[in-house]
């Protein structure tokens, strides 16, 4: 086998995900999606489902897409529905991307971004948003790599993850503009937006052809296992990216329980409220134990704390002896963040036992020290 695709395999290695299998004694703070349970309603939605497991679903998710629509206010010829957030970036890079193209990222961010990339043929560059600007990213400097790298493709998210940076309306509108003077595109990762005080990009920007914007489910409503998620963009682009994707690629059971997600809407905004004030419990209680969280990761932005990782005396990172205690949280290395790690907010109970953890390792790392 001598293809493009399959000899490019040889030279990538596969992204690192949080939410793999733990112990039963071991509570993960790695994951960053809605922590509160599922209404019965969807439930019940999910299994009824089982009785049309014979048929092939809606290839056009008429009725989700229709929910969906409603709720973002997204026109219907806007929008197209996908299995998750993953697999409308292998779509859009599969779209957008090439041999003898650029992607580029704002760094750290989420591996897949360059993952998806690099399985298209791309090149990455990236743009750094640096530790000791607190992770805001500096206009000049990021609009000046675009103009010099050029690059066909920018992935950005916001509320970014793993950081928790807003961007905002003024600035990402020149960073569109910028791309469109060379034809170049701009896809914004909304993932974390329903966790965030400030209005969506896609609420905020004016309807442009070179800005797409993706929506995971998943954190909004807390359902990793359906795989929801999906695309807004121009009408053309929605229609060859439908061509692009595969049929049936979501599932009957997923569309059934999606549909329910909002009809319960208002329980889940409260859920959204209710995270955005223990996410403030948890970052003063984090900085009452004099861990460094940056600006960036501020309670606004985002369902998750990002914060400085302790340095350890025995040579084990943080993120080790976190785990060696119990906790597992996201060590942001992969994620092109260094000594930095990230937890994402849980219920009450789970939030003071996830303190009353790291208070005992930092005890022990004091202890060790002196």
């Amino acid at each position: 086998m001598t293809g493009g695709l399959f000899r490019r395999l040889d030279s990538l290695q596969a992204p690192v995900h949080g939410g793999t299998p733990l112990p039963e004694n071991v509570v993960d703070f790695s994951i960053s999606i809605n922590p509160f349970p599922i209404p019965e309603a969807v439930r019940k939605a999910y299994i009824s489902a089982w009785d049309e497991i014979g048929r092939y679903p809606d290839n056009d998710n008429s009725s989700l897409s229709e929910a969906v629509s409603e709720y973002f206010s997204i026109a219907p010829e806007r929008l197209l529905m996908t299995s998750g957030a993953t697999e409308a970036f292998s779509l859009l890079a599969s779209a957008f991307l090439g041999t003898n193209t650029t992607a580029m990222v704002v760094s750290p961010c989420y591996s897949d971004y360059e993952w998806v990339s690099k399985l298209a043929g791309a090149r990455i560059c990236r743009c750094s948003l640096k530790p000791e600007q607190s992770f805001i990213p500096d206009k000049k400097e990021l609009l000046g790599n675009i103009s010099e790298n050029r690059p066909d493709l920018i992935w950005l998210c916001s509320p970014n993850n793993p950081t928790g940076t807003v961007f905002d309306t003024e600035l990402t509108l020149s960073i569109a503009d910028t791309l469109r003077f060379y034809g170049g595109t701009l896809i914004i990762d909304e993932a974390y937006a329903a966790f965030s005080e400030a209005l969506p990009l896609s609420e905020t920007l004016p309807h442009l052809s070179n800005v797409v914007f993706v929506r995971s489910l998943t954190k909004d409503f807390g359902i990793p296992g359906l795989r929801l998620g999906c695309i807004n963009a121009e009408s053309d682009v929605i229609r060859k990216l439908s061509l692009l994707k595969p049929g049936w690629s979501v599932s009957r059971p997923a569309q059934e329980a999606g549909i329910v997600l909002f009809t319960e809407i208002e329980y889940f905004k409260e859920s959204w409220r209710k995270v955005s004030l223990m996410k403030k419990d948890l970052v003063e209680a984090m900085l009452g134990l004099k861990l460094d969280i940056p600006a960036s990761s501020g309670v606004d932005s985002g369902n998750f704390v990002f914060f400085k990782s302790p340095r350890m005396p025995d040579g084990k990172s943080f993120s080790e002896a976190m785990l060696d205690a119990g906790v597992r949280i996201r060590d942001c290395s992969s994620m092109g963040a260094p000594g930095f790690c990230r937890i994402g907010v849980r219920l009450p109970d789970e939030n003071r036992h996830f303190l009353e953890v790291i208070e005992r390792v930092l005890v022990g790392r004091r202890n060790n020290d002196c």
